[in-house]
């Protein structure tokens, strides 16, 4: 019958598998609570049941593996869904085979990394944590991927907090396998402190169950955390509060109908009290319950203990038939603990010695004694590598603090050596700035100042000088005594003096005007030869008097200029071709097209003494201009052409030269056309 109604269950053929383990095993199960042990028939098939059940249990998990991998290889892209199959796969390898089965949990870890999905990595940090937990026992490791997880799930802030309590449930009973009851009462904390956000955690109901949206039971985690913490509380404490305690949540487990291991778990405590307080009858209840639990969930793995536990409560009360009954039962399941073998060896012993057969009674005493020794030993190496375990672990704690605050103090440092550096290069560039700015202005003070001087000069000398001499001519003129010969000539010379003093004043009161308010050009289109014809009509009066020539070669081009800079550049040019022109010489004005014609090239050549080296290099240079006397002893400044430099500049044009000392000069200029 009990096949009949697995079959209905049956969906696909890994279904078979499966049920054919789980039908083997509760046969297995009630035969041994039927007490069919007995039977030397069944002895000798006990290693071929487990053998049967061992090999189908490989059988239905090498199904299941193929199956999920070939559901990994049906994914193309690495994705969050993908990574959950390799820590599926993993978690079916874990007893099977560790190194496998770490394999797929470092492939998940990296897969996670890679697409950046934080769920994943936690939940592979998770699993590393258990791996290390229950696979290959390393508590160090476990708690250290634990932290991992939980550093990743406070960081992401996951909306379901029964992560978190799920999390902190299995550090809790981590640190309670290690005896570490303070961290035990710590985790419990965080667990009530999550879930008191949702339950009353007297009565165990929420405020709103619309609001409790956990996978995981959150009742049971509360009770679990209610449970671990009462354990840290009363560890050291048999007294009747520590009883009233275990009852209470016992009471509550069985209520609530939840984990029937942890109804085991707090039943055992409530057994270990009353022992302790030598009350057998009262633990007699707890020990049949418990007896009934593990019967009805088939766990042969707590029936050991449970069985040497009654035969302890029977042998002080002194039924030794009773007492004889369990250990023999005892001695028949095919696995015994530890812990359970050595009370069973201490309750033979006792029950020998009761019989007065003290021989046995020293024999089953002795092997306690040995077993009661070995644990004694395997408890202290143990708590030694635990207690050397955490001592690394507070050390890298302590050292990572250290390590931070040196980081923080190392950011501090570099910050305010950057800010410092920051306002040291800004103060030098400040400096540099205006160290260049005083020297620009100096040297600016210092031109103004030459150039003023040299004003000053032209103004004392050059202006000065042909203004005396007139006064002296009109003074003499006026005297009356000269004759119309002598007149004529006076007033030719006069004539002559005006005209330089005139051409000297205008190019003075230009050139200032220029420095001062910085003139800006008004170009124009204008024909070129009509306005140096202009220019050579005005200039013929000083031309005369040396009888020189001035020749307008222009052809009827249109420039485009500022017509009054362009007149100011062509009278100088003309005005200083004549004054070192030799007498009865010609000046001869040019203009052609140059750069694809647009520009104009004016030139003015004259036939004279043309200029030194010297003079040549420093043409230009308002403050290193020489003067040099003309062909008839006329004086020059270099004014004139310091200004026409200016100005052809300043309407896009460029001012050079040609001369020979001797032979002649010949000014040029370009202005667009």
């Amino acid at each position: 019958m009990i096949l009949i109604d697995y079959l209905f269950k049956i969906e696909t053929f890994f279904d078979i598998f499966i049920l054919i383990s789980i039908f083997v095993k509760n046969l297995f199960h009630r035969l041994i609570i039927l007490n069919s042990l007995n039977s030397m028939i069944f002895r000798k098939t006990i290693p071929f049941i487990l053998c049967m059940c061992f090999g189908t249990y490989l059988s239905a998990q090498t199904l299941r593996i193929d199956s999920l991998k070939h559901l990994f290889s049906s994914y193309n892209d690495n994705s969050y869904e993908k990574g959950k199959l390799l820590l599926d796969i993993s978690k079916e390898y874990r007893y099977i085979d560790t190194a496998v089965c770490k394999m797929y949990i470092w492939e998940a870890l990296q897969m996670a990394q890679a697409i950046g999905s934080a769920r994943l990595e936690w939940e592979t940090y998770w699993t590393l944590g258990t791996y290390y937990h229950h696979g290959d026992i390393q508590p160090f490791l476990a708690y250290t991927n634990y932290k991992k997880a939980e550093q990743l799930l406070l960081k992401a802030n996951v909306d379901d907090k029964g992560e978190l309590c799920g999390l902190y449930t299995n550090l809790m009973i981590q640190f309670f396998q290690i005896n570490d009851m303070d961290n035990v009462a710590y985790y419990a904390d965080k667990i009530l402190k999550i879930a008191a956000q949702w339950y009353d955690l007297t009565t165990l109901i929420p405020f709103d169950v619309n609001l409790v949206q956990s996978k995981y039971d959150m009742v049971t985690l509360i009770l679990g955390a209610q449970i671990f913490k009462g354990v840290a509380l009363y560890i050291d404490n048999s007294g009747q509060e520590a009883l009233d305690f275990f009852e209470n949540m016992f009471r509550k487990i069985i209520l609530m109908e939840k984990d029937y291991n942890y109804s085991n778990f707090v039943a055992d405590r409530c057994i270990k009290i009353l022992f302790q307080q030598n009350r057998p009858r009262e633990a007699l209840y707890y020990l049949n319950w418990c007896r009934e639990n593990v019967e009805t969930n088939e766990s042969i793995g707590l029936m050991p203990s449970i069985y040497a536990d009654f035969a302890k409560v029977y042998i002080i009360l002194n039924q030794n038939d009773s007492a004889e009954y369990f250990i023999k039962k005892a001695w028949e399941l095919p696995v015994i603990d530890y812990q359970a073998r050595m009370s069973l060896y201490n309750s033979h012993s006792s029950i020998e010695a009761n019989k007065g057969n003290y021989q046995n009674a020293l024999e089953f005493y002795k092997k306690y004694f040995h077993m009661s020794d070995s644990v004694a030993q395997t408890g202290k190496t143990s708590e030694i590598a635990r207690m050397k375990n955490w001592f690394e672990l507070e050390q890298k704690d302590i050292e990572y603090e250290i390590l931070q605050q040196e980081k923080q103090k190392q950011k501090r440092l570099i910050l305010i050596l950057s800010v410092a550096l920051l306002l040291i290069f800004a103060l030098l560039s400040l400096l540099i700035l205006l160290y260049r700015k005083t020297t620009e202005k100096n040297s600016e003070l210092k031109k103004l100042h030459t150039v003023k001087d040299k004003l000053f000069s032209v103004i004392s000398h050059d202006l000065r000088t042909p203004l005396a001499a007139l006064t002296s001519v009109l003074r003499f003129a006026s005297k009356k005594t000269l004759d119309a010969k002598m007149r004529e000539r006076f007033f030719k010379d006069i004539s002559s003096r005006v005209d330089d003093t005139f051409s000297l004043l205008d190019n003075l009161l230009c050139w200032s005007k220029n420095q001062m308010q910085k003139i800006v050009p008004s170009p124009a289109s204008f024909n070129i030869r009509a306005e140096i014809q202009e220019i050579i009509d005005n200039s013929q009066n000083i031309a005369q008097t040396k009888k020189i020539s001035l020749t307008n070669l222009c052809e009827n081009h249109n420039v485009f200029a500022d017509r009054d800079m362009f007149a100011v550049v062509v009278r100088n040019l003309i005005a200083n071709a004549i004054k070192y022109s030799h007498p009865e010489s010609e000046v001869k004005i040019t203009a052609q097209f140059i750069n694809d014609n647009k520009m104009i090239t004016v030139s003015v050549k004259d036939v004279g003494i043309g200029m030194s080296q010297e003079v040549q290099d420093n043409l230009f240079k308002l403050t290193k201009t020489k003067s040099v006397k003309g062909t008839s002893n006329e004086s020059g400044t270099g004014l004139g052409l310091t200004l026409c430099a200016d100005f052809v500049k300043m309407n896009g044009g460029d001012i050079w030269f040609d001369s020979r000392e001797g032979e002649g000069t010949t000014f040029c200029f370009s202005v667009p056309s």
